[in-house]
């Protein structure tokens, strides 16, 4: 899998908004070359930490226990404090509009073949390079 990390510039792909048919559930949604996915945003102890796209909430919950991210997000420092202590309950929600807004505008014209988290937090330039 690619994993891309960036930060806002510019955005432009189909927004739209579905709403299920049995339970009424609305949904925020994307369309990129014909796939459609909603973005959400993870949080570390009730803190908006990065957004990203996924098909459902399931599917976004699923991100919370890939060891890679859990290791990345353990990594990862902001103002020389770690994102993650490895303890704290890692959560996945739908985004609200700001944190959309955000996403869109670092994304614009990615592939869709990869997974793109936008961080909404500054992180130390330090902690991104791997060991």
């Amino acid at each position: 899998m690619n994993l891309t990390v960036i930060t806002p510039s510019s955005a432009s792909c189909e927004k739209r908004v579905f709403e299920c048919p049995n339970c009424g559930l609305v949904e925020p949604t994307v369309v990129r070359e014909g796939i459609t996915s909603a973005i959400f945003t993870l949080e570390i102890g009730d803190k908006p930490i990065l957004t990203f796209e996924a098909k459902n909430l399931r599917e976004s919950s699923e991100l919370c226990r890939e060891q890679w991210f859990r290791d990345d997000v353990a990594r990862l420092k902001s103002h020389g404090v770690s994102l993650w202590d490895g303890k704290t309950a890692l959560k996945t929600r739908y985004a609200s509009e700001a944190e959309k807004v955000a996403f869109l505008e670092a994304t614009g014209e990615a592939p869709s073949d990869e997974m793109i988290l936008v961080y909404l937090i500054e992180l130390d330039v330090s902690t991104l390079k791997t060991p």
